[in-house]
């Protein structure tokens, strides 16, 4: 049955109107969960949402290329599908009231969780193009996690070797915004799937909003794959709703700061905020011989890095016209190994001039977003 309503259409789709892909009994998909999939491509959300009806839910879809309703029927679940795009400019359905929790797919659905400043968003997020079997974390499947494997489809029998299971068919390059975890995760954001990498997760849950990173499609997806992506959705769709919590963030000034790089993983982050317009110059120095990398973000999405020997220097904004309200810092290292620690020197100037350097050995938390 398919509705109109206020500029917008959703379709509710009765149980029982697509293809199956495995068998849910009725006791595990009572009470039945209302999901709400927002869409660009209605043959590809109609697909997905075949697999979450045919499990027990039921879905809504919605349109994305009309106007925003004001508020969106009343849900437990919005889904966002990986085609969406400029979702950066629709950060409103975040804020549109109805949807309890969240699933965002695909690097669009990175973009979309960025526009609430969530770790779990695209300034954490690396591209990549997987074809590996997808790793869940042990203690995951033993933890607070445990019914994403179990309901409404057992996923026992689809576990390979390591707690993998294969979401999408071997050799078929998925495009997957994978979040970086910086050796581990802060408190408040939970690693859920990842790909054979260890700290890159396409999976990943920060309280009411989650991160499908991958861009899934039903004809994507293997048999696995689709039983776990109508788990995890499941899963969301009746999880207690959670306060937002933000991990803290490290604030510095125009000022040297020495710290000590823990290894590959690791990464040395700092925000800075401008009081007035200015042109900032970022300077990393270090004495090991190895290469590092200097990032700098803004909150508007302008973007500089470079990488090589020390010393390591980014004026910012590069053209010096526009200087930007708040940046983020970035420090790290590939050529590093695990535990292979890096003293290094970070100076924030609003002048060019390359500052004194002193290598340092005290041990600093760089984990934190």
């Amino acid at each position: 049955m398919i509705v109109n309503r206020t500029m917008c259409f959703f379709a509710m789709l009765c149980c029982g109107a697509f293809g199956p892909i495995g068998s849910a009994s009725e006791e595990q998909i009572q009470p039945k969960p209302v999901m709400t999939v927002y869409y660009e491509q209605r043959a590809s959300a109609e697909a997905l949402a075949a697999l979450l009806v045919n499990a027990g839910a039921q879905c809504q879809l919605i349109d994305g290329n009309t106007p925003l309703p004001d508020k969106l029927p009343p849900c437990d679940l919005l889904i966002t599908t990986p085609e969406c795009r400029n979702l950066r400019m629709k950060g409103i359905l975040l804020n549109l009231k109805g949807a309890a929790r969240v699933v965002a797919m695909g690097e669009a659905g990175a973009d979309l969780l960025s526009t609430k400043n969530l770790n779990i968003g695209a300034e954490n997020a690396w591209h990549s193009r997987g074809t590996d079997p997808v790793n869940l974390k042990l203690d995951v499947l033993q933890g607070k996690y445990a019914q994403m494997f179990e309901t409404p489809y057992s996923l026992e029998a689809d576990l390979v070797k390591d707690s993998k299971v294969r979401i999408h068919p071997e050799g078929n390059k998925v495009d997957c915004a994978a979040v970086f975890d910086a050796g581990g995760f802060p408190e408040g954001i939970d690693g859920i799937g990842r790909e054979n990498e260890m700290h890159h997760w396409f999976i990943a849950r920060q309280n009411n909003y989650l991160l499908w990173g991958a861009d899934s499609r039903a004809d994507n997806l293997t048999e696995a794959g689709k039983k776990f992506f109508v788990n995890v959705c499941f899963y969301m769709a009746r999880a207690q709703p959670e306060k937002l919590r933000f991990p803290p963030k490290r604030m510095i000034g125009l000022e040297t700061v020495k710290e000590l790089l823990k290894g590959r993983a690791s990464r040395g982050k700092y925000f800075y905020e401008l009081s007035n317009p200015q042109t900032l110059f970022v300077t990393l120095q270090w004495s090991k011989n190895v290469e590092m990398m200097l990032l700098v973000r803004d909150d508007a999405g302008l973007f500089r890095r470079k990488d090589g020997q020390s010393p390591l220097q980014i004026k910012f904004p590069k053209t010096g016209n526009i200087a930007p309200k708040k940046c983020r810092i970035e420090v790290g290292s590939f050529d590093l190994q695990e535990n292979d620690p890096c003293p290094y020197q970070l100076t924030l100037s609003t002048k060019p001039d390359l500052p004194a350097f002193e290598s340092v050995e005290r041990t600093a938390d760089t984990d934190d977003f």
